[in-house]
């Protein structure tokens, strides 16, 4: 497959099930209307996969590959460097096309101690996470960024959609965020291998400042371990 060509869509399989699937699919055929010919082979090729796994699918106009590997266990809290990456990506709009420019950025945040780290605009906002993305949620508010070099994760909207049934009142950020102020909120990250995960800290100058119990949010507002398990009782079988 030419660089050029591929488009990548990445999830979690538990026990034939993904959240979300058909919104995976139906990114893949945005981008290659081709890809829509695969859906039942692609489906057949998961129903032989084993009962836990995270799952890419590489497709072209001329074809699609199915890659499968064991899941890994992940943490439901993470800690996020603070200090951001200048977004470099070459093709923000489209999965998988800058995977190696990402996973170096993630490195070099897990070499500062965090876990994950943000990608910034040249004024320094906040965009999105190096993968995937962030919801921002402030009493009855909920943030998610609409700049036009962030690439949602497919689990946004159903989170989005779920927590408006609950009250919330959406906001959209197209300039992005300033991390002071992100700091300042509740903040989850969100991608389609780990769910959402709770930022619980913040790494600085190799210092960890971690979050306050209290959380500034609604009473209502859901958490996030609660729409976590929504979104898994309402993933869909392939």
């Amino acid at each position: 497959m030419h660089r050029h060509t591929v488009v990548a869509t990445s999830f979690h399989m538990l026990n034939g099930r993904v959240r979300a699937f058909s919104a995976h699919m139906q990114r893949l055929v945005t981008q290659i209307p081709a890809a829509a010919a695969y859906e039942d082979e692609i489906r057949e090729k998961l129903r032989c996969a084993g009962p836990d796994v995270f799952v890419t699918i590489l497709a072209e106009n001329h074809g699609y590959n199915v890659e499968i590997r064991p899941s890994r266990p992940f943490s439901p809290t993470i800690t996020v460097d603070a200090h951001g990456h200048t977004d470099e990506r070459e093709s923000p709009g489209i999965r998988g096309r800058d995977q190696a420019w990402q996973s170096r950025a993630q490195a070099a945040s897990r070499r500062r101690g965090a876990d994950t780290g943000l990608l910034i605009n040249e004024r320094g906002r906040a965009i999105s996470p190096i993968e995937g993305s962030f919801l921002v949620l402030q009493g009855d508010i909920v943030f998610h960024s609409t700049h036009e070099r962030a690439l949602p994760s497919v689990l946004e909207t159903p989170v989005m959609n779920y927590l408006l049934t609950q009250g919330a009142t959406p906001k959209a950020r197209p300039e992005g965020f300033d991390i002071e102020e992100m700091r300042r909120a509740e903040v989850w990250f969100i991608s389609s291998f780990s769910g959402i995960q709770l930022v619980e800290a913040w790494m600085e100058y190799g210092s960890v400042f971690r979050i306050g119990e209290k959380r500034p949010v609604a009473a209502f507002m859901p958490t996030f371990s609660e729409v976590n398990q929504h979104l898994w009782d309402e993933a869909e079988t392939v």
